[in-house]
């Protein structure tokens, strides 16, 4: 089980049950099975690692689970009871008690921005990096449009890659196929190369939104 992606400066993406903008964390499964997390803690503070413990429920095979970083328990059954800070902390999993509460996954980070998160790319691997706009992911598989070479950004690397990759052979780009789709019609064909130069060197319509693109 991976901590996958954050968002500590909630301040106006998504709201809560309550109809609040407060933090989140996901949790991502990358196995094939179900996983139950009842009895594993959460914390932002190592020094106390069964600070807030999960409640019996369970994440789907490569699937993902929301919680509310927002202090208030009271909420639902998925909200801990802690805060996740902007300016920097830390995000701990460990496992239950019977299992010593040995660590599963964490992670220290800086300074956050708001309606900005900072997550896995692509969902578990050991690159981080923000995403902003329709590449925030609660819930969801983490990639951003645009980006052909999977590095969480979307520059002139990604642009050389793509021509690479359609006219010389070179590396493909990673699943999904919408993150070099650029143009949005279902196909990577040299019709991403002009929207992505388009794009990057003259202004043009950014890649279409990728979380909710459907071939």
């Amino acid at each position: 089980i991976f901590i996958n992606e954050f968002m500590a400066d909630n301040y106006s993406f998504i709201q809560d049950e309550a109809g609040d903008y407060d933090g989140w964390l996901e949790l991502y499964n990358p196995g094939a099975e179900t996983m139950n997390l009842g009895g594993m803690y959460l914390t932002d503070d190592f020094s106390d690692p069964t600070k807030w413990q999960i409640p019996d429920t369970v994440i789907a095979p490569d699937g993902f689970l929301l919680f509310w970083a927002d202090a208030e328990v009271g909420e639902g059954p998925l909200h801990t009871n802690f805060k996740l800070e902007k300016n920097g902390e830390v995000i701990g999993l460990f496992a239950a008690d019977v299992f010593e509460n040995i660590l599963i996954d964490s992670l220290s980070f800086g300074t956050q921005y708001s309606d900005t998160s900072f997550g896995r790319c692509s969902d578990g691997a050991d690159q981080w990096g923000f995403f902003w706009g329709d590449d925030v992911s609660p819930g969801q598989s983490n990639f951003v449009c645009g980006d052909p070479n999977g590095d969480c950004n979307t520059d002139l690397l990604d642009l050389y890659y793509l021509a690479n990759y359609l006219l010389k052979g070179g590396n493909p780009p990673p699943d999904p196929i919408c993150r070099a789709n650029a143009s949005g019609d279902g196909v990577i064909n040299l019709a991403d190369v002009i929207y992505l130069a388009n794009y990057l060197l003259k202004g043009g319509p950014a890649p279409h939104n990728c979380q909710n693109y459907q071939p």
